[in-house]
């Protein structure tokens, strides 16, 4: 985890259907072999847990060597070693290259659209999304970001849906109410 790139200064990814698909290391693996083991490795990851299996960090702070020199992880908002170790896991049992896991869906809505989005493009949705969803969609996003939400009038109907995309559009955000 120490030599790890900070999430703050990870490049922004763009999806590229024409890119190589990524394969694993561990893709060879069983599904309780990835579940009990991926992400963890005892003699690797001793900086970080001290431990052959891994516990539960609880600390939400950690300490600078030097102030020119930022660890990771840095704050247990973003990141902790525990947080590592199931990313690693879930990225691996999905056979992805990686992972990220939220504190609440408020954030992972936050984090998804902050990452895909620049100021200038739009997100598609409908008015059956949850209340922190709307409260993003009509006032965080469009006010402090430039980024646009359009609304479709009817959620049901496919073309309603088409008539707000443009090549702008980098996020349909579809939610459903069972």
């Amino acid at each position: 985890m120490a030599d790890d790139r900070h999430f703050f200064l990870r490049d922004h990814w763009e999806y590229d259907p024409s890119a190589p698909r990524y394969i694993r290391d561990d893709a060879g693996r069983g599904i309780d072999t990835k579940s009990l083991h991926s992400g963890f490795h005892p003699y690797q990851n001793q900086d970080d847990f001290r431990s052959f299996t891994p516990p539960l960090v609880q600390s939400v702070t950690y300490p600078y060597e030097t102030f020119d020199k930022i660890p990771c992880p840095v704050y247990g908002r973003t990141r902790t070693p525990t947080n590592t170790v199931l990313e690693e896991r879930l990225a691996s049992l999905e056979g992805a290259e990686s992972c990220i896991t939220a504190g609440s869906g408020s954030q992972a809505l936050f984090e998804l659209i902050f990452t895909m989005a620049r100021p200038g493009d739009n997100v598609v949705t409908s008015l059956n999304i949850f209340g922190e969803g709307y409260k993003q969609a009509t006032d965080i996003f469009p006010k402090r970001c430039n980024i646009d939400f359009r609304f479709v009038q009817d959620p049901e109907d496919p073309d309603s849906w088409a008539e707000q995309m443009d090549e702008k559009t980098k996020l349909v955000c579809i939610e459903t109410r069972l």
